[in-house]
């Protein structure tokens, strides 16, 4: 028998009391705060036959009269790496909005690619990244902003289509942001050392359609 619509109305109530300000109608109603230290997760993906472990997990959630706040961090292994991800996100009951902070640091696509294919050539670039994303939602999955401060250390890009071997790289590092509802992507700065030859970049790329559109800085 199928549990799915089921369960998923389930999970919208859940969901919807915990939304809410404290009370005393429902037993979720007289949560607070919950609290969760020095946790090991695992989360298995039957679909992809995958799984994804992670350690010394932290949660924090507390809940008000105006919103939700809460803090998380974890360590999470990365084939022969461990990378380390912390988050902070708050709700505002108010403004329907949720603000969310990460983040993250000794992070390779490559070895992400190599236990789950995410997005096509991620595989290629090994290269151990860090840096902070945030972004402030409403509660219907729109994105009203998202910013984004990434440095990359040593490692390599590989791109087949271009290159028959894979590019060195020294550092690199990606500043800047998405705006109106993410068809702008405004660059503050992308530079990268390839090892000697450099790499300059920063403007703005916007969408109208299907055309995508590259405008450099004014001077």
């Amino acid at each position: 028998e199928d549990a799915g619509p089921e369960a998923a109305n389930i999970l919208k109530r859940l969901v919807g009391d915990l939304l809410g300000p404290p009370s005393t109608g429902s037993a979720i109603g007289y949560l607070t705060s919950v609290e969760i230290t020095d946790a090991d997760l695992t989360l298995v993906d039957d679909k992809d036959k995958t799984s994804w472990t992670a350690t010394n997990t932290d949660v924090l959630l507390s809940r008000n009269d105006r919103g939700i706040s809460g803090s998380a961090s974890l360590e999470l292994a990365l084939g022969e790496s461990t990378a380390e991800l912390a988050a902070d996100i708050g709700y505002d009951r108010n403004a329907q909005t949720v603000n969310v902070g990460l983040s993250f640091s000794n992070v390779s696509p490559a070895a992400i690619a190599a236990k789950q294919k995410l997005v096509e050539g991620m595989e290629g670039f090994a290269v151990p990244l860090a840096g902070t994303i945030t972004a402030t939602a409403g509660l219907d999955g729109k994105i009203e902003s998202l910013g984004f401060d990434i440095s990359g250390g040593k490692g390599q890009i590989a791109l087949p289509g271009l290159y028959k071997e894979p590019l060195p790289v020294t550092k690199l590092s990606l500043n800047g942001r998405l705006e109106d509802d993410l068809s702008r992507i405004v660059l503050n700065g992308f530079d990268a050392d390839l090892g000697g030859p450099t790499v300059s970049l920063h403007g703005s790329v916007f969408r109208t359609g299907a055309v995508s559109w590259w405008l450099p800085p004014r001077a």
